[in-house]
């Protein structure tokens, strides 16, 4: 998994992959664009479709906050990250925002987190009103539905005895601008996952008010893996990467923000 990210074009060019495309000559996220709306037990559907997901917050361990802090951020304004607060500054007086991410590191540790960091997701978890909590120090991001529905199987493997929530909302359509990344909603969801006694456990979706989402919102976001060979094999070779949503952003670019190392 770490080699196929290290391999995409978009971590160092920021070509926009999903959501979108911002190439001039040779479109990207076709496939995505076409079968956004196919069913969701078909191949294409399986594959490609389900359209792009906001996350808005989670408490789980292996997806955020703390730990590994998917989507990756390797510096923020502050310095803490991989960079001096000089080399920091200096972006920050060209006009960079002084943040960039990288969902490679996060790759290629994953699962890895002190036992230190598990303790401080363990405490939100158990504070935590939903995700109120873990939200509050959440960098939203936005990915393809595929892509979500493997971070939850990947959050339940890592953490096999862990309850955590993960809020967000799906956006209408397949493409929009930076505006629509942070503010559309065609619909909200809470996904719980619960575990019981033994090997038992549970997963739900609930909308806003704390009823069980429409069907079709938990068949794209909860859908297992078919086991068709084609799919499997497009799911090794199909990474997806988060694309942030930086606070105040929203209304004063059109593009995505840069990312990658």
């Amino acid at each position: 998994r770490c080699g196929a990210d290290m391999g995409t074009p978009n971590m160092f060019s920021s070509l926009r992959m999903h959501g979108g495309s911002n190439h001039y000559w040779l479109p990207t996220n076709v496939l995505q664009r076409t079968f956004a709306d196919a069913p969701p037990d078909s191949l294409v559907g399986e594959v490609f479709g389900g359209g792009v997901v906001r996350v808005d917050g989670t408490n789980s361990s292996h997806i955020g906050p703390k730990g590994v802090r998917y989507p990756g951020e390797l510096l923020d304004a502050s310095g803490d990250g991989c960079c001096r607060p000089a080399a920091v500054a200096m972006l920050r007086a060209s006009g960079h925002s002084g943040r960039q991410w990288s969902p490679m590191a996060f790759s290629c540790t994953v699962g890895n987190q002190p036992v230190a960091a598990r303790h401080a997701n363990a405490s939100i978890l158990s504070a935590a009103s939903g995700v109120a909590a873990a939200a509050a120090t959440f960098e939203r991001y936005t990915v393809p539905t595929p892509e979500l529905r493997r971070l939850l199987r990947d959050a339940a493997l890592r953490h096999p005895s862990e309850d955590f929530d993960l809020a967000g909302a799906l956006l209408p359509g397949a493409e929009g601008d930076e505006a629509w990344r942070a503010t559309a909603v065609a619909a909200r969801f809470v996904i719980r996952r619960r575990h019981g006694s033994g090997s038992d456990v549970s997963w739900s979706c609930v909308d806003e008010a704390g009823a069980s989402c429409e069907d079709w919102v938990p068949a794209r976001l909860l859908a297992k893996p078919s086991g068709r060979t084609l799919a499997w094999l497009a799911g090794k070779l199909l990474l997806h990467q988060p694309y942030p949503l930086v606070a105040g952003d929203e209304g004063a670019h059109r593009r995505v923000h840069c990312f990658g190392p």
